[in-house]
């Protein structure tokens, strides 16, 4: 099977020429500077002189900011929006070197892109599930801003704060007066305590400012009851409002959950030796992680496998504005990840002269 190409508004899959899958370099590289043996993904450090290359190729043509098809590069430079992309350098069945391109993920919003690699999924199965069940991911993501942000939530939530907020300002005030209040009481007292007064006067003195403290005890309890019975006019329907949005947010975690693990069996990944699996077999029993099969390695890979190429070294570098957690930076060549990678790459690569793991995957 060859490499896969795609149109969308047909749902045809067919085979991509070669010519349009394969950059080829020019000049050839010598043989000397062709790679033996495929550099493990999970190396740290530069790639190979030829996957450099083939890098800096393709970052030149990125930087043109558009690609055809009026595709737009610019929204990978918002923040928080670039991404990966890589290199795969191969040589073709008639022995010429050259490269494959790919990204991470979507570009554009879009999967499928001329000139560069392919997803892993089989488009017809995913098909069959997919649109509708996004559609009704969709369905309960408005059902949760509505309860978030539709007027009657938004209106009964800033009632309810401004109600605490009044009665927090009400408490405080009633604090600083109690609290005043006992200082004085305490003075009374040690003055009662210097003063030669007889023992029935102090006895109603202390009598009369142990009715003080009662007085304003009193007065915090009837508060709260207060308080209490304002806030139930509008805490129950907060209550409703926030067990309403978890169950719906369970909801839609269960849903998407679901769909991806029937997404995971769309994905079809092959290896050097002409096997494939589904994604969601590899990871067994447990369900793939979110995005697994969709980084720019495995997605290169499967293309140069299809098309009979020989992987011979990989690069993969950041592209756009950096990382939110400020890990990766444009231009700077990154390894294979290990939690999506981790098990799609060393299964895509038996039957293939891999050099060894400097570290342990997992």
């Amino acid at each position: 099977m060859g490499a896969l190409a795609y149109c969308p508004s047909t749902g045809i899959v067919r085979d991509a020429p070669l010519e349009d899958v394969v950059t080829y370099f020019a000049p050839q590289p010598a043989p000397t500077e062709v790679p033996v043996r495929f550099a493990s993904p999970f190396a740290l450090g530069p790639p190979h002189s030829l996957a450099r290359r083939a890098a800096e190729e393709l970052q030149r043509f990125l930087r043109q900011g558009s690609l055809p098809d009026g595709i737009s590069l610019g929204g990978l430079d918002r923040p928080g929006r670039g991404k990966m992309f890589g290199v795969l350098v191969v040589k073709a069945p008639d022995g010429r070197i050259g490269y494959l391109r790919g990204f991470s993920g979507m570009l554009d919003d879009r999967w499928w892109i001329d000139g560069f690699a392919p997803p892993l999924f089989d488009p017809a199965a995913r098909d069959a599930f997919w649109p509708a069940g996004e559609a009704e991911l969709r369905a309960l993501d408005d059902r949760l801003a509505e309860l978030i942000d539709g007027a009657e939530p938004v209106s009964l939530r800033a009632r309810l704060a401004e109600l605490i907020a009044s009665q927090e300002a009400a408490a405080a005030g009633m604090r600083a007066r109690h609290e005043a209040n006992r200082h004085l009481r305490h003075d009374a007292r040690r003055r009662l305590a210097d003063e030669e007064a007889g023992d029935e006067e102090r006895r109603a003195a202390l009598h009369a400012l142990a009715l003080e403290s009662r007085a304003d005890h009193m007065e915090r309890q009837r508060l709260g009851r207060a308080f209490h019975r304002e806030r139930e006019a509008l805490e129950p329907a907060v209550r409703a409002l926030d067990a309403r949005r978890a169950e719906l947010e369970h909801l839609r975690a269960e849903r998407s959950r679901q769909l991806w693990q029937q997404m995971a069996h769309a994905y079809v990944i092959p290896n050097a030796r002409g096997e494939e699996r589904p994604l969601g077999a590899l990871f067994t029993p447990e369900p793939p992680p979110g995005g697994a099969g969709d980084c720019a390695a495995p997605k290169l890979l499967a293309q140069a496998i299809r098309h009979t190429l020989r992987p011979l070294a990989l690069a993969e570098f950041w592209w756009g504005a950096p990382a939110l957690t400020g890990e990766r930076q444009a231009g700077e060549y990154y390894p294979a990840c290990q939690s999506k990678c981790g098990v799609v790459l060393p299964y895509m690569l038996e039957g293939l002269s891999v050099e060894a793991v400097p570290y342990a995957p997992f």
